[in-house]
């Protein structure tokens, strides 16, 4: 009985042993082959044809073989062809084979460089093949000359890629409008370019958005950069570095940096009446194409000049006319007379005949509107202005008022201040009643703000009224002013101021203006009640003095106005401000605004020269 059992537990153990052994061979005749590593190696280029560095060269064609096959990356933004043509070469693949084909005849005793960049990769793996650039000349020698340079974009000082940098060899300022540079590169991702095999001469140096790819100058609608100089080569293609790896940060920062172009979207655009619509039945605007329109006169049919307001934009470009009259005729009519930009460009006086009418949905709203008021009784409509104190700048403005409608009267003996005590003890307390410069909707109630207090700002019956005949009911609006612990205040002291600035407070992503003030004088000033956070400090060179950052004007060659970012004491651009910190900040105007670096000895030579000066 025992032999018998211990047999069967053999036997059962013999199965399983079988069963496993066959299970593994079944698995292993399903299993793929497991492949061996990834290929990791770039292509191998054999030969090209003709070679390169080929002189007197009459051909078509060019072609780049391979040992494997090859795919081709964005050739558009990748390869760069110098001097361009017309008729931009083909580029395509044949297999293992890359062929450049000319559609154009090709410039006589020139040297061309095909740049391919990134372009080339194997076509499985995707392993590029280190940057190269074929040369040949079609004259009986190889140009060896070498230019290299940085473009930046001339209001955030970014870095710009993929922007076209041109030499002209003809002289003309025309030339950039008209014709093909005689040499090309592209900017890459640090803004950096490398004009190579070109010949030892004189030439204007333009930097081009070229949206179109055209290779020239389309104002209005592209950025440019230029030099105030003609440039002469200096050094040959041999003195650069030979970088093959892409991602090498160190090596790339160390590239031999001669220029620095500072590109920018000139204003170029012609002086026009856009539109003219009517807003509502008392409110109609002028819209123009540019800045400060002259306008020699303006008529309203049936209305007297002193029956409307003007509000007007910052630069006046957006004009808003609001009726004050008792009555206003159902349907609006003005001639205006004003200056046009002609055919020629030239401003000429012009004179046209306007009829406004409401926007199809706006009139449709105010049809319903007027239905609801015939079919139900309603409560006579109040004026209701947006009141509001801000944390951040009430204690400096004051509270803001904001009408919807422009107000036809304001009796400031029925708004009063009270400040509110910890035992709900009101005081009543001297205002000002003050309009904003910007707005004629907008007003402020300023006061001698006592902080974490409570206020209230009691408003009476009737003191407000707009040009609709609306009027106010009682309005009671309590805040409280904040603490100042709980923010951050910067104070710049600014020394050798000699021209006209603009001090701006930017955001850590340096794409929103916070706070912003001029400056044309030593002295402090000062950021106050600012959350804590990172910010970024930027300064321009208002040179002109109206109060904005002008871009470059081709026709006078004036360079866009000077920018420049402030570095702090561990050489970054970004101010850290803790909650409850009071922070003074020395600024040197002149040593602030020393020319840029573009080299990177230059940029850490500035960084510790410009460092801003303890902060306290």
């Amino acid at each position: 009985m025992r032999n018998s059992i211990f047999e069967k537990i053999a036997y059962g153990l013999a199965a399983a042993v079988f069963l496993l052994f066959l299970c593994s061979r079944c698995a292993n005749t399903q299993a793929g082959p497991s492949g061996g590593p990834k290929d990791t190696i770039p292509p191998v280029l054999l030969k090209t044809t003709p070679e390169t560095s080929t002189t007197d060269f009459s051909g078509k064609k060019i072609e780049l073989t391979f040992n494997e096959y090859i795919a081709l990356k964005d050739v558009s933004k990748n390869v760069v062809i110098s001097p361009p043509s017309l008729r931009k070469p083909l580029v395509q693949r044949r297999g293992k084979n890359i062929q450049v084909i000319f559609q154009d005849t090709l410039w006589q005793n020139k040297t061309y460089t095909v740049d391919f960049g990134n372009a080339l990769a194997d076509n499985n793996e995707g392993n590029l093949y280190p940057p190269y650039k074929f040369v040949f000349s079609t004259g009986s020698i190889i140009d060896s000359m070498a230019f290299t340079g940085v473009v930046r974009d001339a209001y955030t000082l970014e870095p710009v890629e993929n922007t076209a940098v041109m030499l002209y060899d003809n002289l003309s300022d025309s030339a950039v409008y008209k014709e093909l540079p005689i040499a090309i590169a592209r900017t890459d991702s640090w803004g950096y370019f490398s004009l190579q095999n070109i010949a030892p001469k004189a030439y204007h140096m333009y930097a081009l958005e070229d949206k179109n790819s055209n290779y020239r100058y389309d104002a209005g609608n592209e950025k440019i950069a230029f030099l105030d100089t003609l440039v002469i080569p200096e050094h040959t293609v041999s003195m650069l570095p030979v970088i093959t790896d892409s991602k090498d940060t160190a090596a790339l920062e160390a590239r031999p940096v001669e220029r620095l172009l500072l590109i920018s979207a000139e204003n170029v655009r012609k002086q026009f009446l856009v539109e003219y619509p009517q807003l509502e039945k008392r409110k109609f605007q002028l819209v123009f194409n540019q800045r400060y329109p002259v306008i020699t006169c303006f008529q309203i049919e049936g209305v007297n000049e002193t029956d409307y307001i003007i509000e007007s934009s910052r630069f006046r470009d957006t004009l808003t006319y609001w009726l004050t009259g008792a009555t206003v005729p159902d349907t609006l009519r003005a001639t205006i007379e004003y200056l046009k930009t002609d055919s020629l460009n030239n401003l000429s006086p012009v004179d046209a005949n306007l009829r406004f009418s409401l926007k199809k949905e706006d009139r449709a709203s105010q049809e319903k509107d007027s239905k609801n008021k015939k079919d139900t009784v309603t409560e006579i409509p109040k004026l209701q202005p947006k009141i509001n104190f801000s944390e951040q700048l009430g204690i400096r403005r004051g509270v803001g008022i904001t009408f919807g409608a422009l107000p036809a009267k304001i009796d400031t003996a029925k708004i009063s201040l009270f400040k509110i005590d910890e035992k709900k003890n009101r005081t009543k307390e001297p205002f000002r009643w003050l309009s904003d410069t910007a707005s004629r909707l907008r007003f402020y109630v300023q006061a001698k703000w006592v902080t974490v207090t409570e206020y209230e700002l009691e408003v009476l019956p009737d003191a407000f009224s707009d040009i609709y005949g609306l009027v106010n009911d009682t309005i009671i609006n309590k805040f409280t002013t904040p603490n100042p612990d709980k923010f951050c205040h910067i104070t710049f002291d600014l020394s050798n101021v000699s021209s006209h600035y603009i001090l701006q407070l930017l955001n850590e992503k340096k794409d929103r203006v916070l706070r912003e003030t001029p400056v044309d004088k030593a002295g402090k000033v000062l950021f106050d009640y600012l959350p804590a956070g990172d910010y970024v400090v930027r300064f321009i060179e208002d040179a002109n003095r109206n109060g904005v950052w002008d871009a470059c004007k081709m026709e006078t060659k004036t360079q866009p106005e000077k920018v420049t970012l402030m570095r702090f004491s561990d050489a970054s651009e970004i101010l850290h401000l803790r909650e409850n910190s009071e922070v003074e900040q020395s600024v040197d105007m002149e040593k602030l605004f020393a020319p840029l670096p573009v080299t990177p000895d230059e940029t850490i030579a500035h960084e510790h020269e410009h460092n801003a000066a303890d902060e306290k």
